[in-house]
């Protein structure tokens, strides 16, 4: 073996080279050709002690070299069946998953690769066009194969060989994929083995840190500034200097300068760009704080559409906003776009605003609202017109599959305006048709609903083409988006009102937007100009966000308004926002109004005949009312926003509820005498008798005559995760350790989904800390600390291995499903049943279809939003469950708690 070090990378390559009988070559050497061509990796043939052609070599450089290849030989010892570094992934590689496509696959098999320190590579490729044959592909990992020791064609003299190296060591992992008659594709483990040591830093490596083509030129400037902006977007980024500069310079070096500016102030830019003509075609613009802003409050989103013209050059241009708690709106992303097409521009832009919501951890939107912008007085800047409206729409639902769309009604009724302004004979009539309007979309009920429009009909029959006009283009297919009687049903938390309450900084938005002049990439150069003005603006609105997180919390008591009794235990734990509106709705109760409930959908809070029962009982309204979105008082999630006092305060209620909780809802077995209802035919007695004495307490009396046989484990620091191994078919218990390392992975890479999940990193360390082992050995100081926590863990398990997880225990019963996933109609996932006993994990084992517990209200709150894929996952399972409820109902439980 001759290992020689690599100047250029710093890192030393190695070249290997055995005798069958694993002896090393006497005096041999590997080579390369030289010129321009490629080399070929080659063996001297051995000396036998006579003189030869080739120049002298310095007896002491050949004594290093023979010392070198020794210690390398010793040290790699790759292609060796004996090799120490022999590690089994094949647990890792191990799925059910169905893929879509080809490249579904692979990109799964790299992630998987990369997060356990190799590459994943494709070793061979059938499309199946010949004999009739699925396509198929074969991947293996990027050290696999020999290294190439074919003779070369000349002799070469030592001073002319290349330094040359390999990684290959014939690593034997192979992974096969196949398409399936369905055309869903299937991965096959061939072989998990891997017979090198794996290197978790993949910085410089040729395979993970490869410039993709969508990458290396999508910055516009030097390769080497082009490689800091790449590691300020991603900190793991793998890409090297040279591997920039091997892909030459950028094309578009008058971007260099606003990039740069871009860079300097935190901003993330994506853009998209003509193959053909390298012209750029649409620009997205976000800024870090936005997206932390977004992390905060993914719930709501409105976007605003702009059109400009100049000459024969068009542009469009969005304008995302979310909402905070205390009512302000925050800039989420700026998006010049060159087409309206909703196949091409619109598509890419909301794609580009998902990839980055999901690569940071962000929930998906539950509802986005179609706006328009007010502030447009130029000429040559106006509003959407009825088609670019619609296809905005589609663009959205195309990509935001599970988010509810809305129309602002201001926008529609400036578009029915503008289109119908020459129908009618008056000014007068005008004002008139848009009044009743206005008051059609308030309509609370579908009934009066109808009831106005019938009543529009009669009062304007003489204008046929506006009423015409409203019915075709708005109500009949978007009633449901705009009027109050179906949008009153979703979770807007008043993002409708936005158009009443403009900022400076959208102002200073607006103003730059009207000044710019198409196309897409003479705006963007234009913004460099600006960019100085509107990240001020941008730093001064963050500035007033944070100062109203503060007043929540500091100066709520100087508002008298607020000292009333039922406000008591929400002043200083939500928004003041949320607190006039819960005000407005008491105000309405003393006023006699009636309550319509709407403020409970629409908001989140009590509306006002709930506020009534608390004032007439003189007790305070629970914080527990109030929606999570209004009691985050800052963009940190894991911040504590109460003082000592306010902690005390919320401890005392939450103590008090659960005193009340525990006297109306009993979480242990009863102690008196168990009324059992027997199966017709079956007698009961039998079937709970035949578990021993000590797993009696497992699970509720009612469900023992489900239990086919519980088995046991060793009793050990570790015996929970060796239940979890054994349920998931791992035949030896020793499969506890495997379990710890896949839940501590799945912990770690999406630490922001569990951190919402459970709302405190508090939470998420302490789970993380309860996974962490050793392996010199399997006791610890202090076991509690690092045994399962129930029922935080179930989500961790059923998340990692996509699985149905039951826990059972005497104090509580829970069924938890995956965060991410939905359940495949073709084969529903796997179902494990943990019981608990004083501490102690077993394997329950259930008969077919027997009842399940409730579901983990966790799960509930994460998904809140989310209501197509709750009811993906909960409509299989909803009669086993209300099997359950039916059982035992005191098993009902409202808050989890923590088994051990």
């Amino acid at each position: 073996m001759k290992r020689i070090p690599a100047a250029e990378t710093g890192h030393e390559q190695f070249q290997v080279m055995q005798t069958p009988q694993g002896h090393d070559i006497n005096n041999g050497a590997t080579t390369r050709t030289g010129g321009g061509g490629r080399g070929r990796a080659v063996q001297q043939p051995p000396t036998d002690g006579k003189a030869t052609q080739q120049p002298p070599i310095d007896e002491t450089a050949t004594q290093k070299n023979k010392e070198r290849r020794k210690r390398a030989a010793e040290s790699i010892a790759c292609s060796d069946g004996d090799s120490k570094f022999t590690t089994d992934y094949t647990s890792n590689f191990t799925t059910n998953e169905k893929f879509k496509s080809r490249e579904d696959l692979m990109e799964w098999a790299r992630k998987v690769g990369r997060s356990n320190g190799f590459g994943i590579v494709t070793l061979r490729s059938d499309n199946g066009s010949k004999g009739n044959k699925f396509p198929r592909v074969t991947l293996g990992c990027e050290r696999s194969g020999k290294y190439d020791t074919r003779p070369p064609r000349k002799e070469i003299q030592n001073k002319d060989r290349r330094r040359t190296g390999t990684k290959k060591c014939d690593c034997p992992f192979r992974l096969h994929g196949k398409q399936q008659p369905t055309a869903d594709w299937e991965s096959t483990l061939v072989n998990g083995m891997h017979n090198h040591p794996v290197e978790y830093s993949e910085v410089g490596h040729s395979f993970p840190g490869r410039l993709s083509s969508s990458r290396d030129k999508e910055d516009d400037v030097r390769p080497v500034e082009n490689l800091n902006m790449l590691q300020k977007d991603n900190e793991r980024h793998e890409t090297t200097t040279s591997q920039c500069l091997r892909k030459g310079e950028c094309g578009m070096p008058e971007m260099q300068p606003l990039l740069s500016k871009l860079s300097k102030y935190n901003y993330l830019e994506q853009m998209r760009t003509c193959p053909k003509t390298d012209t750029i075609l649409d620009f997205f613009l976000a800024h870090a704080t936005s997206l932390d802003l977004l992390r905060t409050f993914p719930l709501v989103l409105q976007v605003q559409c702009m059109l400009m013209s100049k000459g024969n050059n068009k542009g469009t241009v969005l304008q995302i906003y979310g909402l905070t708690s205390t009512n302000i709106p925050f800039l989420v992303g700026l998006v010049f776009l060159s087409s309206k097409k909703k196949d091409c521009s619109l598509e890419w832009a909301f794609k580009t605003l998902q990839g980055l919501m999901v690569g940071n951890g962000i929930s998906m939107p539950g509802v986005i609202v179609v706006d328009d912008n007010h502030d447009i007085t130029r000429s040559d800047c106006f509003l959407a017109t009825t088609q670019e409206v619609v296809d905005l729409m589609e663009g959205i639902e195309s990509v935001f599959v599970t988010s509810k769309l809305l129309l602002e009604t201001s926008l529609i009724t400036f578009m029915a305006r503008r289109d119908c302004k020459d129908v009618f004979e008056s000014q007068e009539d005008l004002e008139s048709f848009f009044n009743k309007w206005d008051i059609l979309l308030s309509s609370s009920t579908a009934v009066e609903f109808e009831k106005r429009l019938l009543q529009l009909y009669l009062d304007f029959s003489r204008y046929p083409m506006a009423l015409e006009y409203v019915t075709k283009t708005w109500l009949e297919p978007y009633k449901e988006k705009l009027v109050q009687a179906w949008t009153n049903a979703s979770l807007h938390f008043g993002i409708v009102e936005m158009d009443n309450m403009s900022t400076d900084f959208q102002y200073l938005v607006t103003d730059f937007i009207c000044s710019s002049t198409p196309p897409v990439k003479k705006q963007i150069l234009q913004l460099e100009n600006s960019i100085e003005e509107i990240h001020a603006g941008l730093e001064l609105q963050n500035t007033k966000i944070k100062d109203s997180f503060e007043s929540c919390l500091t100066m709520v008591e100087r508002h008298n308004e607020f000292k009333y009794h039922e406000l008591k235990d929400l002043r200083g734990f939500v928004s003041i926002r949320a607190l006039e509106l819960v005000l407005q709705q008491s105000t309405s109760v003393i006023d006699g109004g009636v309550c319509g409930c709407a403020i409970q959908r629409t908001h989140g809070l009590p509306c006002a005949h709930e506020i009534a029962e608390y004032k007439r009982d003189y007790k305070s309204i629970p914080l527990e009312c109030i929606h999570p979105h209004w009691r985050k008082l800052g963009t940190d999630p894991l911040r504590v926003t109460v003082e000592s006092s306010g902690v005390n305060e919320r401890i005392k209620r939450r103590r008090r509820l659960s005193k009340k909780m525990t006297h109306s809802a009993p979480h242990s077995a009863p102690s008196g005498p168990l009324i059992l209802h027997p199966i017709q035919g079956k007698k009961i007695k039998d079937k709970i008798y035949r578990l021993p004495l000590k797993f009696l307490g497992v699970c509720p009396a009612v469900m023992r005559s489900y239990i086919l046989y519980i088995e046991d484990v060793s009793s050990d620091d570790h015996c929970s995760f060796r239940v979890v191994s054994s349920l998931l078919g791992n035949s030896n218990e020793d499969g506890w350790n495997r379990v710890r390392s896949d839940l501590m992975k799945e912990l770690e890479f999406n630490s922001a989904q569990y951190t919402q999940l459970f709302r405190s990193e508090e939470r998420v360390d302490k789970l993380y800390h309860a996974l962490t082992y050793s392996d010199s050995g399997t006791t610890f100081l202090d076991p509690e600390e690092h045994s399962m926590i129930m029922p935080d863990m179930g989500h961790i398990i059923a998340s990692c291995y996509n699985v149905v997880v039951m826990l059972f225990s005497s104090t509580q019963c829970l069924t938890f499903f995956p965060l991410r996933t939905l359940p495949l109609l073709i084969s529903p996932p796997k179902e494990i049943v943990i019981g608990c006993i004083d501490k102690h994990f077993v394997q329950v084992f259930l008969k077919q279809g027997h009842p399940m517990p409730l579901i983990a209200q966790d799960w509930k709150q994460y998904n809140e939003h989310r209501e197509s894929f709750i009811q993906e996952w909960t409509t299989p399972y909803n009669a086993r469950i209300k099997d359950f409820m039916d059982l035992q109902p005191d098993i009902y439980i409202y808050s989890d708690i923590e088994v051990q």
